[in-house]
């Protein structure tokens, strides 16, 4: 019965440790994401100078639609519908009981990156954007801001999770859920050995 409690209560710590651990570091790529965004963004406003001649520049936009500039003139439904994914996202965060580091990494950057963009359409009616790519000039010369680089980057993560982790954790739970059923077995099959032992010293 000790045995059992001690093997019970431990299991219980490192699940309260892991989700402890994931939680901070969500929390904290969360804010190093939506904070690099703001400052970024302020310190690149109304700026106009060329990185790479032909091919990298700071310049200064107002970005009334989505990503490198798609959807222009669509901000109130591009607000109401990232305000509906990043509330998706925590709502996935929190519901999903097994969290891996590619997981919480990947929610965390998008989550914080997709709050600094809906805080510009909130608040400003337009997304500040300050990178353009001057060698597709085909495309537009795309523009973008560090929110949708590291956006961007939190996909990249969590499409990675979905495709080759997440695949292996359910065999991992049948496997754990099998080991505890070994356990337990081999735990009532020694109560009985024990049970036995005492009736034959008291006869």
């Amino acid at each position: 019965m000790i045995k059992k409690f001690d093997e019970t209560f431990i299991r219980k710590r490192v699940y309260d440790y892991n989700k402890c651990k994931h939680l901070i570091i969500f929390i904290s790529l969360v804010i190093f994401s939506l904070t690099f965004d703001i400052v970024t963004k302020n310190i690149f406003t109304n700026q106009y100078y060329s990185l790479i001649e032909d091919v990298l520049s700071i310049s200064s936009a107002r970005n009334y639609g989505g990503v490198m500039g798609s959807l222009h003139g669509y901000n109130a439904f591009l607000t109401n519908a990232s305000f509906l994914v990043l509330c998706f996202l925590i709502y996935v965060y929190f519901w999903r009981y097994n969290k891996t580091y590619s997981f919480t990494i990947g929610m965390g950057i998008a989550l914080g990156a997709g709050m600094g963009n809906l805080a510009d359409r909130i608040f400003l009616g337009y997304v500040r954007d300050f990178v353009r790519i001057d060698c597709l000039p085909s495309l537009g010369s795309p523009i973008f801001n560090m929110a949708d680089l590291l956006l961007t980057i939190g996909v990249i993560i969590m499409l990675y999770y979905f495709m080759f982790v997440a695949i292996r954790i359910p065999y991992q739970e049948v496997r754990n859920a099998k080991i505890e059923d070994e356990q337990k077995n081999l735990g009532k099959s020694e109560n009985k050995t024990e049970k036995s032992e005492n009736k034959t010293k008291i006869e």
